[in-house]
C-alpha cells in the first residue's frame, strides 16, 4: 500500500513593538516508494502538473534565491526486506521519489523556499534511530539553523 503523508512545522507570530516575526517553518513530505518503484499517484499526479507548470512558464533570467525561513524536507521510504534487494534495486524503488524532490527543487528555484537534501531510507531494515537515520534527519531539519 503506497501512502503519501505531509506535515507541516507550525508556524508562530509573536508581536513585539508593532511588529510581528515568524519563526523557521519546515515542511516535510515524507513518500512510501514501494519495491517495484511506484508510488501514489497523487505523486504521478503532481509530477505531471510541476512539469507541465515549468515548461509553460516564461525563460526568463534566473533570479538568486534570498534567504529564508522555509524548506521542504522530502524523505523517501522504501520497504525491501533484506540488504541484497535494498542494494540491488535502490535506483528502481527510489525512482519516481527522486523524480519528485527534484521536480519539488525545479519549481521552487525562483521562490524563497529552500529544499533540503532528501533522506533515503529501507525502514524495512534501518531503525529510525540508526545514525544519519530518519529521527537524526527530522531533528536537523526541524532546528531553526538549518
Amino acid at each position: 500500500l503506497n501512502s503519501v503523508i505531509a506535515c507541516d512545522e507550525v508556524v508562530t507570530h509573536e508581536e513585539k513593538d508593532n511588529t510581528s516575526t515568524i519563526s523557521p517553518t519546515c515542511t516535510f513530505i515524507i513518500l512510501s516508494c514501494s519495491a517495484d518503484g511506484s508510488v501514489d499517484r497523487v505523486i504521478r499526479k503532481i509530477l505531471r502538473n510541476l512539469k507541465n507548470c515549468n515548461k509553460s512558464q516564461d525563460e526568463g533570467s534566473p533570479s538568486s534565491p534570498k534567504p529564508n525561513n522555509e524548506s521542504i524536507a522530502i524523505a523517501l521510504l522504501g520497504h525491501a526486506r533484506c540488504d541484497n534487494s535494498a542494494n540491488q534495486m535502490k535506483d528502481t524503488i527510489f525512482n519516481y521519489g527522486r523524480k519528485f524532490h527534484k521536480c519539488i527543487e525545479v519549481a521552487t528555484t525562483s521562490s524563497e523556499i529552500n529544499v533540503t537534501e532528501r533522506l533515503e531510507v529501507q525502514v524495512e531494515l534501518e531503525g529510525p534511530d540508526e545514525p544519519g537515520g530518519f529521527d537524526e534527519w527530522v531533528n536537523k531539519n526541524a532546528s531553526p539553523d538549518m
